[in-house]
C-alpha cells in the first residue's frame, strides 16, 4: 500500500500533517492559557487587556505549521496548476523538513528514550536482529530499496567487502550512541545556567553560545565520552562474530575476531595470547587516561 503513494502523495502527507499538528499544538495551548487568564481576571478584572493578549498569544503558533507547508509546497511547485512530479525519495524528504520542528521541539523526551534503549539490550539479540534486516534477499532493507526507491541490485550488505565493515561500525555506534549522549548530556547541563544568561546578554548567538559556551565548559566530559568508545572498539567482538565472523575474507576482522580465530580455528594459543596482551595494554592505557581525567574534572569542581 505505501508503495502506490508517488512522492508529491508523501509531499503533501508532511505538508498536511505540519498543519495538523501545528493547529492542535495550538489549540491546547490556547486552553490552558484561557484556564490561567480565568483565574487572573477573577482575581483583578483590571487585567482583562493584558492577559487578553497572553490568551491570543497560543493562537498564533498553528500559522507556523501553515507557513512551513506553503512554503514547502511552493518550493516544489505543487501548488501551481502545473506541479512537477517528485521522486518518492524527495517527496518523503519534503515530509521530513515538514515535521523537523514540530516533532524535534515537542517530542525531544520521546527521541532521547528512543536512542537510550538500544544501550539496554543484549549485543547479541542485537547482531541477530541487523543480521535479518541486512539480509539480502529477505531484510526488509532491501525489501524497501526494492519496492519503495525501485532500486534493481540492492547490494549484499554485509557480503561485500567494501560495504560490511561500515554495517558493522553503524551497529555498533548504533548500540552506544544513547550512552554516549547521556554522558555528553550530563556535562552540558552541569554547565551554570548563570553563563548562558551572560553570553545571552552580550548578544551570543545560539551558535556562539555552542562553541564559545557550551562545547569548551563539556570538553571533559566529551573527551571521556571518546575514550570510553576507542576502549570499546579494541574490545569488539560479539556483533563482528554474529554478523560476520570476521569475513567475507577478512575485511571485517578485528583484534578479538583475530584472536578467536587463532586460538579456536588454528590452534595457535600463542599468537591469541599475542592478540589478547596487545588488547590487554591498549584498554590499560586509555583506562588509565579516562581515570586521570575524571579526577582531573572532579578537582576542578572542589
Amino acid at each position: 500500500m505505501l508503495s502506490s503513494i508517488t512522492g508529491n502523495g508523501w509531499a503533501l502527507i508532511g505538508a498536511a500533517l505540519a498543519v495538523i499538528l501545528a493547529g492542535c499544538g495550538s489549540a491546547y495551548g490556547v486552553g490552558v492559557a484561557g484556564q490561567a487568564a480565568a483565574g487572573v481576571v477573577t482575581e483583578d478584572p483590571s487585567k482583562f487587556a493584558k492577559v487578553l493578549v497572553i490568551q491570543l498569544l497560543p493562537g498564533t503558533q498553528g500559522i507556523y505549521g501553515l507557513l512551513v507547508a506553503f512554503v514547502a509546497l511552493s518550493r516544489y511547485g505543487l501548488l501551481g496548476a502545473a506541479s512537477s512530479e517528485l521522486s518518492v525519495a524527495t517527496g518523503l524528504m519534503v515530509m521530513a523538513a515538514c515535521l523537523e520542528e514540530i516533532f524535534m521541539r515537542k517530542f525531544q523526551k520521546f527521541f532521547r528514550t528512543v536512542l537510550f534503549i538500544p544501550s539496554l539490550i543484549s549485543m547479541s539479540v542485537i547482531g541477530l536482529l541487523w543480521k535479518c534486516i541486512f539480509n539480502p534477499n529477505t531484510g526488509p532493507l532491501n525489501q524497501l530499496l526494492v519496492q519503495v526507491f525501485h532500486v534493481q541490485n540492492p547490494p549484499s550488505w554485509l557480503g561485500d567487502a567494501g560495504l560490511a565493515i561500515f554495517c558493522c561500525i553503524f551497529i555498533s555506534q548504533w548500540q552506544n550512541v544513547g550512552y554516549c549522549m547521556l554522558l555528553d548530556l550530563i556535562g552540558i547541563q552541569k554547565i551554570p545556567q548563570e553563563i548562558h544568561d551572560a553570553a545571552l546578554i552580550d548578544g551570543a548567538s545560539s551558535v556562539k553560545k555552542f562553541w564559545y559556551v557550551t562545547l569548551p565548559m563539556s570538553k571533559e566530559s566529551m573527551l571521556v565520552t571518546a575514550l570510553i568508545t576507542t576502549i570499546g572498539s579494541y574490545k569488539i567482538f560479539t556483533e563482528i562474530q554474529i554478523l560476520t565472523g570476521g569475513g567475507p575474507g577478512r575485511a571485517t576482522e578485528v583484534l578479538a575476531t583475530a584472536m578467536y580465530r587463532a586460538a579456536f580455528n588454528n590452534d595457535e594459543m600463542g599468537v591469541a595470547s599475542a592478540y589478547a596482551v596487545v588488547i590487554f595494554v591498549i584498554t590499560l592505557v586509555l583506562s588509565l587516561i579516562q581515570m586521570k581525567l575524571s579526577r582531573t574534572g572532579e578537582e576542578a569542581e572542589q
